[in-house]
């Protein structure tokens, strides 16, 4: 049976609340809290790059291993990409220490941020050839298309997990699903889990950042992979 979580090479943690233009006020700040306190799990190693596109968009950079931190007026964003020697569990666990340590202490409740629309997590898979997602695809829609490219569907759900603590929210999840072939002609399929806060959500704190972790895993295995695994089981 194929290990699909290996074929992980990027993860990406995307959070959106309502227009805060005093987050890039404090740009500054932040770059001071993330790279220049000794018990960050960054450093000017980790994101040596710190640029502006333009007034309204802030990032952290490694071009070399094309990791980066993303800060707008409405979306914090932090993407990862897997090293060789990184086992995916592993290194799992540490995104989302990272995750709670400095997106949300050092950013969300540093700064004081509200009014939550969403949060999204990312899993982008990359395989050798393209027949490996051929048999992907074929799988999953019980079909037979020869090389499948650029395809994306998504499937909105009820949020019955319980992840909110005011249980008369009507919450959704999105799951989009898209294969793909980027400008490095990589085979791509990409897994996106979304959480939608019905209505918004002032307090980040009162949502679980660990049980939603747990759910995209949950979601990302019975979406994708024990389908494809059974499949394989059976051939």
């Amino acid at each position: 049976m194929e290990n699909y979580e290996s074929k992980i090479k990027k993860i990406t943690l995307g959070i959106r609340f309502e227009r805060a233009y005093r987050l890039l006020d404090n740009w500054g700040v932040i770059v001071d809290n993330l790279l220049n306190v000794e018990e960050s799990f960054f450093d000017e190693s980790f994101f040596p790059q710190i640029t502006s596109k333009n007034d309204f968009e802030k990032m952290l950079i490694n071009s070399n291993t094309d990791d980066y931190l993303k800060i707008t007026p409405h979306d914090l964003i932090f993407s990862y990409n897997f090293r060789n020697s990184d086992g995916f569990q592993e290194k799992f666990k540490w995104f989302q220490k990272v995750v709670k340590k400095e997106i949300i202490e050092n950013i969300i409740e540093k700064f004081s941020l509200e009014n939550f629309k969403r949060v999204g997590l990312v899993f982008e898979h990359y395989f050798d050839t393209n027949s490996e997602i051929e048999k992907i695809v074929n799988t999953l829609f019980n079909t037979d298309i020869i090389e499948p490219k650029d395809i994306r569907f998504s499937a909105r759900t009820p949020a019955n997990i319980q992840i909110m603590l005011d249980k008369s929210k009507t919450d959704y999840i999105n799951r989009i699903f898209t294969i793909a072939n980027d400008d490095k002609d990589n085979n791509i399929i990409s897994f996106d889990y979304q959480y939608y806060f019905e209505p918004k959500i002032k307090d980040f704190s009162l949502f679980n950042m660990d049980k939603f972790f747990k759910a995209s895993i949950t979601s990302l295995n019975q979406s994708i992979y024990s389908l494809v695994s059974e499949e394989d089981d059976n051939a």
